[in-house]
């Protein structure tokens, strides 16, 4: 009797294997053996973004919430595009993606989605102290700049059918946190932003404003490549429902959403400025005192700037003066001599805060 062709042996092991009990482990399972879940995001206000000690985000909190039910380590990965990020995940080169990706016909046809877990609606914003559009209309060819492959890509195709001389400028290479910061520095004048990520950005960009809603009501939800049995989706589903059960859902997304504008125009206007005018000279002392106390030097910045607005000559009403503002008598107690001097005053503010902790 003559051998069965290689062809039809493949095509009869997985009959074989599921009649005498040898089915193979589910995706899930086999994530669990290795201890790792990798995952695909990107840079964004509401996604991921380094805060003063660690990074942060509301993409970022589900994820490690995620990971940790499931009882593993969490990877991320950082593709170069959107474009890229989508590619990777609809061929199952990462687990899953969890980078406020909308859900769109378009996405549908490559990849499967988890139950959404937000709603948000895109809004194209312009720069303040230029002219506020009131259509679609008002934006001249070549004004208006969106990250390629995205989802607002998709929506001004839409809206292209009712403005057909609409156009726009696509980037591959550049993120939406990029836009945002062309648009404040006025290289550009229009993009589009989803309403998830407004919030924070508005902190951030002080000549960003809201123009038009472009589509409302859209899902945000994570994506899992096409192929597969589908139990990772299953658990993040579970995950997902039980978080916006027990409130978690909502507390995390009202940590990231519901933020004061603690800083008006002219305060946004001047951190801006003093970024670049005096921070360069005291970012090595704040690293400095970093390195002998152990406390993150963004923080020790952000203090300083608290204080003083990184001023070594500032002095109070009350006589405290220097960068970290120190009395003459905290002064006197970690040893430091000239609070004016930047070196001793910010390590003596480093000293004093570990001190205290």
């Amino acid at each position: 009797m003559a051998p069965p062709p290689p062809l039809l042996l493949l095509l009869l092991l997985p009959l074989l294997a599921a009649l005498y009990g040898c089915e193979q482990p589910s995706q899930l399972e086999r994530i669990r053996e290795r201890g790792t879940l990798l995952v695909a995001t990107r840079h964004a206000p509401g996604t991921y973004y380094q805060g003063a000690l660690r990074p942060e985000g509301l993409e970022l909190d589900l994820l490690r919430g995620f990971a940790n039910e499931l009882g593993v380590d969490l990877r991320l990965v950082f593709p170069p595009s959107l474009a890229r990020l989508l590619r990777d995940t609809s061929l199952g080169e990462v687990h899953m993606a969890a980078a406020g990706l909308t859900i769109t016909n378009e996405r549908r046809r490559r990849m499967r989605f988890s139950e959404s877990y937000r709603r948000i609606s895109e809004q194209l914003v312009y720069r303040r102290e230029s002219r506020r559009p009131r259509s679609l209309s008002d934006i001249p060819p070549g004004a208006l700049h969106v990250v390629a492959a995205s989802s607002h890509e998709e929506t001004l195709r839409e809206w292209r059918e009712q403005a057909p001389s609409l156009q726009w400028v696509a980037h591959p290479d550049r993120d939406s946190w990029a836009l945002l910061r062309d648009l404040d520095h006025g290289r550009i004048p229009y993009t589009v932003i989803d309403s998830s990520d407004l919030p924070r950005a508005r902190q951030v960009f002080r000549y960003l404003r809201p123009a038009l809603e472009l589509a409302g009501d859209r899902e945000l939800a994570w994506a899992f490549p096409a192929a597969g049995d589908g139990s990772l989706r299953e658990a993040a589903n579970r995950y997902l429902a039980r978080i916006a059960a027990d409130g978690t859902l909502a507390r995390l997304i009202r940590r990231y959403t519901e933020l004061e504008d603690r800083l008006d125009f002219v305060e946004k206007r001047d951190l801006q400025r003093n970024i670049h005018k005096r921070l360069p000279a005291l970012k090595p002392l704040f690293r400095q005192a970093a390195g002998e106390t152990g406390i993150d030097w963004r923080l020790l910045a952000a203090i300083g700037y608290q204080e003083s607005h990184w001023d070594p000559r500032a002095v109070s009403p009350t006589g405290v003066r220097g960068v970290m503002m120190l009395t003459a008598a905290t002064a006197r107690q970690l040893g430091i001599r000239n609070r004016r001097d930047p070196r001793q005053s910010i390590l003596g503010g480093a000293r004093y805060l570990r001190r205290i902790e």
